[in-house]
């Protein structure tokens, strides 16, 4: 939740926290786990087709570009299930890059630095649309009655 914090500021300026927060409930009626933001490929004018690009949180930003540690403590190319089926010459080129001591950032090495921000809750892992139902609901409580959320310290 931590991590999706600045994008929950973001859906409040824009006065959009009622609308999305209805969306993540139709889709967990629906049980689809799609991303809320995801807009479709149709939507050219916003780039990476998400609603909110700018302030996507780490786990968007490293997508398709990031390294895990696997359990013998060797760094791995990570991409979905998507991507090495599309395009698998690029997820070798990455894998090859890697071998060569291409420096990618590693997801545990950035999920410990959030999670140290706050350790009451930043080591609960989420579904990205309840972690954004969280940050909007976390700031509707942050935020002193009547006023708007750039004036709450720290955001």
């Amino acid at each position: 939740m931590l991590e999706v914090l600045p994008l929950a500021r973001e859906i409040y300026a824009r006065g959009q926290e009622e609308a999305i927060m209805k969306q993540i409930q139709e889709k967990q009626t629906r049980e689809d786990t799609l991303c809320v933001l995801l807009l479709p490929e149709s939507n050219k004018e916003v780039e990476g087709y998400c609603a909110y690009y700018a302030w996507r949180p780490l786990m968007c930003r490293l997508f398709g570009f990031a390294a895990r540690k696997n359990k013998h403590g060797d760094l791995e190319f990570c991409s979905c299930r998507i991507i090495r089926e599309v395009n698998p010459w690029s997820v070798k080129r990455a894998e090859m890059a890697l071998q060569g001591k291409l420096k990618l950032p590693v997801y545990q090495e950035a999920f410990m630095e959030i999670a140290s921000l706050d350790t009451s809750r930043g080591y609960r892992r989420l579904p990205i649309n309840l972690a954004i139902k969280e940050a909007i609901e976390y700031l509707y409580w942050k935020r002193p009655k009547g006023k708007s959320l750039d004036k709450v310290a720290g955001f």
